[in-house]
């Protein structure tokens, strides 16, 4: 059974970073404003609060699995969005630590969602509270 381990808070050095591929199709789209009410977004995929809820949903859960990883906590999250989201292409979500506050166990990353000829769709910043110890989850 295939697993993710995190990396603790002193384990996670500046500079490092994770990156997570994905393929957004249109129905991704409509099933995220069908969830959340978004009427106007099932006409299409542009700078909406789909798009933004796409793109942090994508952001969080690289966070969630690859840096830190399991145990890890968002604890603030600021994501904006650049230009329309790439539908049935891939899309690359990417974060980069930028600094670590050692006082209150806080990672700062760097995120950034780029379409394949490497325009950046969107940008965010994310305090993450690591993990202090090791964790690894099974994934089913």
């Amino acid at each position: 059974m295939p697993s993710v381990e995190n990396k603790t808070f002193g384990e996670i050095t500046v500079g490092e970073s994770a990156s997570t591929e994905r393929t957004l199709q249109a129905g991704d789209v409509r099933a995220w404003a069908a969830a959340f009410g978004e009427a106007g977004t099932l006409a299409g995929p542009g700078e909406s609060q789909a798009a933004a809820g796409i793109i942090t949903g994508i952001l969080t859960a690289l966070v969630g699995s690859a840096l830190p990883g399991p145990g890890s906590s968002i604890r603030a999250a600021s994501v904006r969005i650049e230009g329309a989201l790439p539908i049935a292409t891939v899309m690359t979500a990417r974060l980069v630590v930028r600094e670590k506050r050692p006082d209150q166990g806080i990672v700062v990353l760097d995120g950034q969602c780029a379409d394949p000829t490497g325009q950046v769709v969107a940008t965010a910043i994310l305090e993450v509270l690591a993990p202090t110890m090791r964790q690894r989850l099974d994934i089913a």
